[in-house]
């Protein structure tokens, strides 16, 4: 597959956000149902997706709360849910995590630098810098120093 096609539910997401920070009505709604119709994701144009950060298999089956916001060279596996829970607001995911399959991530908490939280897991509390959390509830199983993930930070 090509890039151009690879990446095109990021690319989609950025330039909705870009119009939604820009405030243009309308079209940052259209550019998410084509999205959501298209790609069969939920992404709303308020979510702020840091650089480098990517969607695995084009971003299939994940849903992400509008007030989320997701760090720098973050890797979402499918079918990821990152939502708010009763009225509160969605979670902030920090720079260099990995979100493995079927996850979900619940609640206005805060997970830190370097975190991977395994297939399935289901978070609900927030999580320290350079931890591995897995199982339901989401549990620490192991706390590291370097990065998990294993990119490059810059």
């Amino acid at each position: 597959m090509s890039n151009s096609k690879k990446y095109i539910v990021m690319r989609m997401q950025r330039f909705s956000h870009k119009l939604y920070e820009k405030k243009v009505p309308v079209f940052p709604r259209i550019i998410f149902i084509l999205t959501r119709l298209l790609c069969g994701c939920s992404i709303p144009p308020a979510v702020t997706l840091g650089e480098g950060t990517r969607l695995a298999h084009n971003g299939l089956g994940v849903v992400i709360h509008d007030k989320c916001i997701i760090g720098k060279a973050c890797v979402i596996q499918a079918n990821v849910v990152l939502g708010g829970k009763s009225g509160e607001g969605g979670p902030h995911i920090g720079d260099y995590c990995y979100i493995g399959a079927g996850a979900v991530v619940i609640g206005e908490i805060e997970i830190g630098n370097d975190v991977v939280i395994g297939a399935n897991a289901v978070v609900t509390h927030s999580i320290p810098s350079g931890s591995v959390v897995v199982g339901i509830p989401g549990k620490v199983i192991k706390r590291v120093d370097d990065s998990l993930i294993g990119i490059e930070k810059s």
